[in-house]
């Protein structure tokens, strides 16, 4: 079950990514440019890594060819494929608003103006979304895409609704739920 690792493995990566963010804002010298420097760092590695990496395919001509763009879904799976269309697409939209918005909701919320709280809230519906996808394994794919569109819908709900009522409490409970429901419906979908 490789989707249920990277599944699982993705959203903790997100929840230190945002902690770790959170920390180096908030207590390292030059924040604006330092995680950045970092980033590069770790990005110019890769790279090197990934150069000296041995070729796992078999060379073929027509290299240009190679690099024109096919994008097909097999027959055998388009009705699976359009089943869980809806649920990519609010998975996407929760990673968008909450790791775009998140920070600047959180200050306005939770009246704090610190880094590693937004980090921490940020940790945390990723965080959930592990927890959401280990909670689920033992489901089927079906059942876990529902308890995850459930949740992610329930929680986002309650999420705005904290926000519009300047609700610290609905604003946490309902980050936890769709964080529980980003992960349950990632790993259904991936199955």
């Amino acid at each position: 079950m490789a989707g249920d690792e990277q599944s699982i493995s993705s959203l903790l990566d997100l929840a230190s990514g945002a902690l770790g963010s959170g920390v180096l804002v908030q207590y390292a010298p030059a924040p604006t440019a330092l995680a950045f420097v970092l980033l590069g760092a770790v990005f110019a590695v890769s790279v090197v890594a990934v150069a000296l990496m041995p070729e796992t395919a078999a060379r073929r001509t027509g290299a240009l060819a190679s690099l024109r763009p096919r994008v097909s879904v097999p027959h055998r799976v388009r009705p699976h494929f359009v089943a869980i269309m809806p649920s990519l697409v609010a998975l996407w939209a929760l990673g968008g608003f909450s790791l775009s918005l998140g920070p600047s909701l959180t200050a306005d919320v939770l009246h704090v103006h610190d880094h590693v709280i937004a980090g921490v809230v940020i940790g945390l519906l990723t965080g959930m979304g592990a927890i959401g996808s280990l909670a689920v394994q033992p489901r089927g794919p079906k059942r876990a895409m529902a308890v995850g569109s459930l949740a992610l819908a329930t929680g986002m709900t309650l999420t705005l609704m904290g926000v519009s009522a300047d609700a610290p409490a609905a604003y946490l409970l309902g980050t936890v739920i769709a964080g529980f429901g980003w992960g349950a419906a990632l790993l259904g979908s991936f199955r």
